[in-house]
């Protein structure tokens, strides 16, 4: 399982992952693996995070890469389209006789689940970022894009992050407060639940910049931010004892 998490602010986007990967039956993790790739970057100014059939993501994600860079694919709603089709298509062919949503009669058999949130910005004619969009895209629903429009995606684990981002999220706050925040969300749900853990993923795309990965060193500093945030904030609770 995972959980993954696009906040959009008016100073840019951050997406961000944890790293595990599950086997088993998810009622009851029978392992994991720590360290699964699930953040992207796609163009300049579009990255993606995939949860779920990891193995299948990283097959499409290679495939997509080429068709990118052959097609020259720019702009968030150009990646879309671009994904929505490859994976459709892709899913059509691997399996032809599997349904998206398993039914009542056969209900474990269904195509393997993949959740993606792309990430981006739209461009003008010059190529020129002007407005950051999030997207979800989920097999079981022919990959068709689902807008976020309040500010904020989350797939795979998603209860304690939703509602983390519903009391501190606002759109007007500093990316490193949102990359504070996302951080915040994966490490205080890895500590409820088995299924997400691991190293910490996280990626920006500015306007200005486009996008950039984190490094394991800047994530620990904002690891270890939110560790001292932590600390100040049981102290209030204590300060009269």
């Amino acid at each position: 399982m995972s959980l993954c998490i696009a906040i959009q602010t008016e100073e840019g986007i951050i997406i961000a992952s944890d790293s595990r990967g599950t086997f088993g039956d998810p009622r009851g993790v029978t392992g994991a693996n720590d360290t699964i790739q699930k953040v992207y970057g796609l163009t300049k100014y579009t990255g993606m995070v995939v949860a779920g059939a990891n193995e299948i993501g990283a097959t499409l994600l290679d495939l997509l890469a080429s068709q990118i860079r052959r097609d020259g694919v720019e702009g968030v709603d150009a990646v879309v389209g671009a994904v929505r089709k490859l994976f459709k298509e892709q899913y059509d062919v691997w399996f032809p006789n599997m349904p998206a949503i398993p039914s009542p009669q056969a209900p474990h058999l269904q195509r393997p689940g993949l959740v993606t949130i792309i990430a981006g910005y739209r461009l003008d004619q010059e190529n020129k970022p002007i407005q950051p969009m999030l997207y979800t895209l989920i097999s079981q629903l022919e990959f068709v894009p689902s807008l976020s429009n309040y500010g904020f995606a989350i797939i795979g684990v998603p209860q304690y992050a939703i509602y983390l981002l519903n009391r501190l999220y606002s759109k007007k706050m500093s990316l490193r407060s949102a990359a504070e925040l996302v951080a915040y969300c994966i490490t205080e749900t890895a500590t409820q639940d088995g299924k997400v853990g691991g190293p910490i993923q996280i990626a920006e795309i500015m306007p200005q910049n486009g996008f950039k990965v984190y490094t394991k060193e800047e994530v620990s500093g904002i690891i270890e931010e939110n560790r001292k945030q932590s600390q100040s904030l049981q102290s209030l609770f204590f300060k009269n004892s």
